[in-house]
């Protein structure tokens, strides 16, 4: 900021001059986050170097910053922890090294990050019951169970022997290679409904090991329903190159799609598929759908003690 003097040149004469002594001038303070980082932003009258000091206590101690001029900044922090209430405040230093803060009066500012959590989590320790269509191939198509390791049919490598973690799985032919010629039939794995209505993100997350051809002769694909089944939407295939998992792999897909929704279903399919060079399909282990949600959504653990179902509780007995 320029302060203007007036100056005094000589008797009968005066002039102003102006002296630059005042820090930028900040306004528009603002945090925004998500349930990982925190993006910090404000404006200033003049160009200047952009300060953001920070905790998830008062005062703030942690510094970052940029030493480029602007009127307009921003800084985003990553590695933030969900559901922590984060205190700030702001600086800016002009060309000339005068600098100007922000506290908020002292109070500093606060920005709370998001929640995340888990909206299906299935290890198929047990079975859980997903709904199974398999056509005209009731006994090469989805299955739950152990794998076998067979497979192979000169191409591609075979099943797995169990699962990523455990012995289950829900796979297409546990017995060996994914079926040939299946025509229009797609051999279909499908979720029970889930309810992400408090999600703000959604994603898909899980541990595959896939054979397929490349999608001109055979087709893997992941579908999406947010209305409970009525429609589906492709949110992942298979394309040009031919996938030979040798190894469980993870696989993230994002949902943004399903945010919001409280009728989410996923569909894992097979098919269609051609005569030749068979390959031993889809096998999935460990699936997640998480995303971030607000803190007040994240669910508790339930004691029961007050209704006497303590289902949710493990004991063990012993002499010390």
């Amino acid at each position: 900021m320029v302060v203007w003097l007036e100056v005094i040149l000589r008797p009968g004469q005066s002039g102003q001059a102006g002296i630059d002594c005042l820090g930028p001038q900040i306004s528009g303070v603002q945090g925004s986050a998500t349930e990982s980082s925190v993006t910090f932003s404000f404006t200033t009258d003049e160009p200047g170097t952009t300060v953001v000091t920070y905790g998830s206590s008062t005062p703030p101690a942690t510094v970052v910053s940029d030493d480029s001029l602007t009127t307009q900044h921003t800084i985003t922090v990553d590695g933030m922890t969900p559901c922590t209430r984060i205190y700030f405040h702001v600086g800016s230093a002009d060309a000339l090294g005068n600098v100007g803060v922000d506290t908020n009066g002292g109070n500093f500012y606060t920005v709370e990050t998001a929640g995340w959590g888990s909206f299906l989590t299935e290890t198929f320790d047990s079975d859980p019951g997903w709904a199974i269509e398999n056509g005209g191939f009731p006994t090469t198509g989805w299955a739950f169970g152990q794998p076998t390791g067979q497979g192979q049919d000169s191409y591609g490598a075979p099943d797995p022997t169990s699962g990523s973690t455990g012995d289950n799985v829900y796979g297409v032919n546990l017995l060996g290679d994914a079926p040939a010629s299946t025509g229009t039939n797609e051999l279909k794995l499908t979720t029970p409904v889930i309810d992400l209505s408090a999600a703000t993100s959604a994603r898909l997350r899980f541990r595959r090991w896939l054979g397929v051809e490349q999608d001109y002769y055979d087709h893997a694909r992941i579908r999406l329903s947010t209305d409970g089944g009525a429609s589906w939407q492709t949110v992942w295939e298979n394309g040009d190159d031919t996938i030979d998992d040798a190894a469980w792999v993870e696989q993230i897909v994002e949902l943004p799609q399903a945010v919001g929704s409280s009728e989410v279903q996923i569909r894992w399919t097979y098919g269609s598929s051609d005569s030749l060079w068979n390959y031993c399909g889809w096998n999935i282990d460990d699936v997640v759908v998480e995303g971030a949600m607000p803190c007040d959504s994240i669910p508790l653990f339930i004691d029961g003690f007050e209704t006497g179902d303590c289902g949710g509780w493990g004991s063990a007995i012993g002499e010390n």
